[in-house]
């Protein structure tokens, strides 16, 4: 099962697993799929190798947006009406 970002870290620290070890997890699965990624690409042909690498960053984008909330557009007035003395 995998940690939530509010749950306690595994590490033991007693901190939000989110403030402790998911920036370090995060990156050692980015490397670890880029490691995995050029194993493919040498071993496939150029049209296979970029066909994989599209489905790659296809996935990426998608894991990558999972994750964020949808944020309300910044507020800005849409007229403003000098005022006259």
């Amino acid at each position: 099962m995998k940690t939530g970002r509010n749950d306690p870290c595994p590490c033991g620290s007693g901190q939000k697993y989110k403030k402790c070890c998911e920036a370090k997890d995060e990156a050692k699965r980015g490397e670890a799929l880029a490691a995995e990624n050029a194993a493919l690409t040498d071993t496939l042909d150029g049209d296979e190798a970029a066909k994989a690498q599209k489905q790659g960053d296809a996935t990426a984008r998608r894991e990558g947006f999972a994750g964020r909330t949808k944020q309300a557009p910044a507020m800005r007035p849409t007229h403003v009406r000098k005022r006259t003395v």
